[in-house]
């Protein structure tokens, strides 16, 4: 619909949509003073994403790489890896260690747009769909909704995870490595599949 191709929607806001879960469970673990949640959480899922969502994808049907588009973002997340490893290594993340990982971020933002526009020989043609302001505020509705719901799991996830940690006397840090990361990943999950 909006001509642009997939594989950018699937890294840009396909992306920033299904790691929703993530964002929410760690800022709210960050906020409730569970920093090892957070950061287990961030961590897990990355881990998550790469060996259990792609890994089950490909046994599913394999996964055919477009090398350019995979050259580029393997580099990027290679480096983005080294810049974290770097920053965390004295044991904290600063605010402005924070604003550097933000502009990262937008710098991913930024690259996938420009690729998209060299793409320009992908674009599919949809044809002229017309929409109304019953589709937009019945999105938006949806929208919303589909927010209040993951803020509302992501309370319930690490306040259960907690308690989990509590009842098999293990770190919280285990718990957000595995069943947090593995929960916050689900969506990641279904979109691939």
């Amino acid at each position: 619909v909006t001509g642009i191709p997939s594989i950018i929607i699937g890294a840009t806001i396909v992306s920033v949509a299904t790691t929703l879960p993530e964002l929410f469970v760690s800022t709210v673990a960050s906020n409730e003073g569970y920093l090892d949640m957070a950061m287990g959480n961030a961590i897990g899922s990355v881990i998550c994403n790469i060996a259990f969502v792609i890994g089950l994808s490909a046994c599913i049907r394999p996964i055919k790489i477009d090398k350019k588009f995979f050259s580029i973002k393997g580099f990027m997340m290679i480096t983005y890896l080294l810049i974290f490893y770097y920053i965390a290594s004295d044991g904290i993340v600063t605010f402005i260690e924070g604003i550097i990982l933000l502009f990262l971020f937008i710098l991913y933002i930024f690259i996938n747009v420009i690729e998209s526009k060299s793409q320009s020989e992908n674009i599919h043609e949809y044809g002229n769909i017309k929409y109304t302001g019953k589709d937009f505020i019945l999105n938006m509705i949806k929208f919303t909704v589909g927010a209040l719901l993951i803020v509302i799991g992501a309370h319930i996830m690490v306040d259960s995870g907690v308690k989990i940690a509590q009842i098999l006397k293990i770190p919280q840090q285990v718990v957000s490595l595995t069943l947090l990361a593995i929960g916050t990943s689900l969506p990641e999950l279904v979109t691939s599949l």
